[in-house]
């Protein structure tokens, strides 16, 4: 068998001031694939990307042409509040960053699981992100398993 694609996840840093240093630890690994992780997991906070959208999208573009796929990982809450702000801020990454950003993941854990509010509102907010999605964009879920079923 022969890898073909090998990735990692990249916390914070990854957009950080630093990013250029993670880059070139992507590129002389060889990774072809980074997933950047776009704002914390602050369960019952609104979202707060940590580099505006623009920074963003133009550390994606940098990725790409250096040869490496870059996605984005957000963790998502119950909310419809928290689910239309990071919907606008993908948008906003998407429309700079264009097919540079190879598709973006939505990590759904115990938000999911735990949360009254997922019992509420999860289902009209699983539905925001349904219709509100970049239509050209690949989207990935994961998470705890116990989750995907009720997201």
């Amino acid at each position: 068998m022969t890898i073909k694609r090998i990735g990692a996840w990249v916390d914070r840093r990854g957009v950080g001031s630093d990013w250029r240093r993670w880059l070139e630890v992507a590129v002389n690994l060889g990774l072809t694939d980074v997933s950047l992780c776009a704002h914390a997991q602050d369960a019952g906070k609104p979202f707060d990307p940590f580099v505006p959208a623009v920074k963003l999208a133009n550390i994606v573009k940098a990725y790409a042409a250096a040869g490496v796929r870059a996605h984005l990982m957000f963790w998502p809450q119950p909310r419809a509040a928290h689910a239309g702000v990071l919907l606008d801020y993908l948008h906003d990454v998407r429309d700079v960053a264009g097919d540079a950003l190879t598709s973006a993941e939505l990590d759904v854990e115990e938000q999911w699981t735990r949360s009254m509010w997922r019992l509420l509102h999860g289902k009209a907010v699983a539905q925001l992100y349904r219709t509100r999605w970049p239509s050209d964009l690949p989207l990935v879920v994961n998470g705890i398993t116990a989750a995907l079923p009720k997201y």
